[in-house]
């Protein structure tokens, strides 16, 4: 059978010879996974079978030179992950060492490809990314490094009227802007479900919009979602009023409703997720904001920390953002709780 590495299009490798798995079998295979998943698992397979070939000489794309990886090497190769001494292959220059989260995320891409690997063998083979070393490895890296993420600037409605009452303009870029950033905000959504917006997932009602999410990144079974956007008490942020102003400039009936913008404003086709993230950088920037405060993440966790100083409680949050772990949202709302709720006020 085909390995697919993690379904990394790397199809070289070739494994035992076994009942291979059907198409509409391996369609659900690579469904498995999302989109967002699967090319970041082949980011990470790419640069891990570079730095095999370059240090030990093993080409992961053979059969033989996959049996050969054992824990000591994927060690080294996670420890070197937070070196300094990575390099660009094209300019040379250094590369950034990374985090103790992005290791992780390097180190489960590895898992799932070995897991391939071993589940493929026709003898008793160890998955050289489980065991005491790696374990002792990575519990060595968040002790080192931390594990606490630094957090971007979350977008609360005072920093998104700022940023709105900025864009006074009647172009394309303006409008959809600003019905991006407004909604992103009251729907809490992740750059890929902005981006994912199709005009039939909307229903304009008397009390705002009703928005279907067919599916999210913690939906990925597509059962789907709703979500009420009411109007809003200013023009300038409401988000149903901003919508209805940039279908109507922008006359799109179908298709997605925000989309890249060509020279002359002509309209092009959905707008990339990776481009919303340079959009509120580069809309914060005009409003004299620190650029590199903020991220595509940052109306989501603006939504968190406005509706929970507004007083809303974790469940009515988790229902509207779609979180499905308690401890997520925990890590949003313990900073906003510690703040209010301080013990030195009034002491001095």
């Amino acid at each position: 059978m085909e390995n697919k590495i993690i379904h990394a299009e790397q199809s070289e490798i070739m494994l035992h010879q076994e009942t291979p798995l059907t198409d509409l079998a391996m369609e659900y295979v690579k469904a498995s996974k999302s989109k967002n998943t699967l090319a970041n698992y082949r980011h990470s397979m790419e640069l891990f079978q570079k730095y095999m070939l370059k240090e030990h000489g093993l080409n992961l794309k053979n059969q033989n030179d996959c049996l050969k990886v054992d824990q000591v090497m994927v060690s080294n190769y996670l420890s070197y992950l937070t070196s300094n001494a990575r390099k660009n292959d094209e300019n040379k220059k250094p590369l950034k060492a990374l985090k103790a989260s992005s290791v992780l995320r390097h180190l489960s891409a590895l898992r799932d490809f070995f897991g391939y690997v071993v589940e493929t063998t026709p003898f008793p083979l160890k998955n050289p990314t489980v065991g005491k070393k790696i374990e002792d490895v990575i519990e060595g890296i968040q002790r080192k490094l931390g594990t606490a993420p630094k957090q971007k600037r979350a977008i609360t409605l005072d920093v998104e009227e700022i940023i709105l009452n900025e864009i006074e303009g009647t172009s394309l870029t303006d409008k959809r802007d600003a019905a991006m950033i407004a909604l992103g905000f009251a729907g809490a959504f992740r750059r890929s479900e902005l981006a994912g917006i199709d005009m039939d997932h909307l229903t304009f009602k008397d009390s705002g919009i009703v928005l279907y999410l067919p599916k999210s990144k913690t939906d990925q079974k597509q059962q789907g979602t709703w979500k009420h956007i009411a109007y809003g008490k200013s023009k300038n942020t409401c988000p149903v009023r901003l919508i209805q102003q940039w279908l109507i400039v922008s006359k799109i009936q179908e298709g997605a409703i925000f989309r890249r913008i060509r020279k002359g404003d002509h309209l092009g086709d959905r707008i990339n997720p990776a481009s919303i993230a340079r959009i509120i950088k580069n809309r914060a920037e005009k409003a004299g904001l620190d650029r590199t405060q903020f991220s595509g993440h940052s109306m989501r966790r603006g939504y968190i920390t406005h509706a929970r100083e507004s007083g809303l409680d974790m469940v009515t949050i988790m229902q509207h953002t779609g979180h499905k772990r308690f401890e997520t949202v925990k890590g949003y709302v313990e900073m906003i709780d510690v703040e209010k709720n301080s013990a030195t006020k009034g002491l001095y």
